[in-house]
Parts: structure tokens; sequence; C-alpha cells
């Protein structure tokens, strides 16, 4: 019985010891991408000359969706640059600040997105941002956002059916 103890805690230490190291190696590879960045950043915004003011602002963009990409592969999430943007959450974080409103929309398969009362919303983007382009990435049948400047958790289920397909009555004229 005492080898089984031995053999049991070495597998421990083991598996400890292993996660440690590669936790280690990501925060060190993370950290040095955006220390690399960071540099990019600086060195463009040292720029002398009127047009190398504008080639720098449009690398400056390209450069920053791969710093936000790179973050997004790394951590599975990017710091937004506008705190007013709505963005896409963990299904863990929804409902986590007690103070926002929840919301349940569905996106239908012909590109309509309604609330729960089946109302089309006109103004998705400023509501939910680019959050229709990340179903799968946490669950594949829905996506949830937070909105800080509407005060707002949003989940958004997909629906197979199309809008005509569960409303045909109730359409409205302009979308039938």
């Amino acid at each position: 019985m005492n080898k089984f103890m031995i053999f049991g805690l070495g597998v421990v230490i083991g598996s400890l010891a292993t996660w440690q190291l590669l936790k280690n190696k990501y925060e060190q590879l993370t950290q040095e991408e955006i220390d690399s960045v960071k540099e990019v950043f600086y060195r463009k915004n040292n720029s002398e000359t009127e047009d190398q003011d504008i080639k720098d602002e449009h690398e400056e963009k390209m450069t920053r969706a791969s710093y936000e990409e790179t973050i997004k592969n790394y951590t599975g999430y990017y710091d937004k640059s506008d705190p007013k943007d709505p963005y896409v959450i963990p299904p863990e974080e929804y409902g986590d600040n007690e103070e926002y409103e929840e919301i349940l929309l569905t996106y239908y398969v012909d590109g309509v997105v309604t609330d729960d009362n089946g109302e089309i919303i006109d103004d998705v983007e400023e509501i939910i941002g680019h959050a229709l382009e990340s179903f799968g990435e946490y669950e594949e049948e829905s996506v949830h956002v937070r909105n800080d400047e509407r005060k707002a958790y949003y989940e958004i289920i997909r629906d197979p059916r199309t809008y005509e397909d569960m409303y045909r009555e109730e359409l409205p004229p302009h979308l039938m």
C-alpha cells in the first residue's frame, strides 16, 4: 500500500510541475507578443513626416488587428478598443454584474435578429457589435455579449428557421 501512495504522490507532483512549466511558458510567450506590439506602436508614434504618419496610421491599424487576434488566440478574448463597443464574453461571465439587464435575442438563418417578443432589432451592430460572427467561439448555438454603454448582457440564440417561417402571419409588408 505504501508503494501505491508514493507512486500516486509522484504522479500528482509531476502533473503539478508540468502544469506550472507550461503555464509559465505561455505567459512568457504572451508577454513577448505584447512587448513586441508595444515596441511597434512606440516606433509608429514617433514618426516625423506627414506621409509617414498616414502610412504608419494604416500599418498601426493593421498591427492592432494582428495584436488583437494574437491576444484573442492566447486568452480567448481581447480588450476592446472603445469602452462603448459591445463585446463577446464567455458564457460563464454572462450576468456577472447584477446592475446589468439580461436580454435574450434570437438570430434566424435569414439574418434577422429579434427580441424575446419577436420584434425585429434594427440597430444590431450598435446593440451586439459583431457578435453574430462569433457563433462557435464558445458555444455552437449561442453567443453572449456585454454592452457597457447600455448596461446590458445579451444572449443570442441561433435559430435554424427563417424569421418568415416563424412569424408568417405577423410579417411586416416590407419583409414579405
